[in-house]
């Protein structure tokens, strides 16, 4: 589900997989700047990951967007934010390499 901070001021998890959510990644999930965890694993959202998505979110620590019918180029971005401690883009349709 959706969840706030303890204040219930702020949306701190987005944790929605295996929902049946269909469409595209809307990028004003980045102005939620206060997120922790985006978890939108197992669900058929296509589409590119904009990097307004992930740029403003200082907290974040959990991006798993596997599972889903996403594609272009693998949001490395992701990957420069120090909080970071899961990362899965796994079966995905994405080009590219981490290396």
């Amino acid at each position: 589900g959706i969840t706030c901070d303890p204040d219930n001021i702020f949306v701190a998890d987005l944790y929605l997989p295996n929902q049946n959510l269909k469409g595209k990644l809307i990028t004003e999930i980045g102005l939620l700047t206060s997120l922790k965890t985006i978890d939108l694993s197992n669900n058929t959202l296509t589409g590119t990951i904009h990097p307004s998505v992930y740029n403003n979110l200082p907290h974040l620590e959990v991006f798993n967007i596997a599972s889903n019918n996403f594609g272009g180029s693998i949001p490395y971005g992701v990957l420069s934010n120090p909080q970071l401690i899961e990362f899965n883009v796994a079966n995905n349709r994405f080009v590219g390499t981490l290396s």
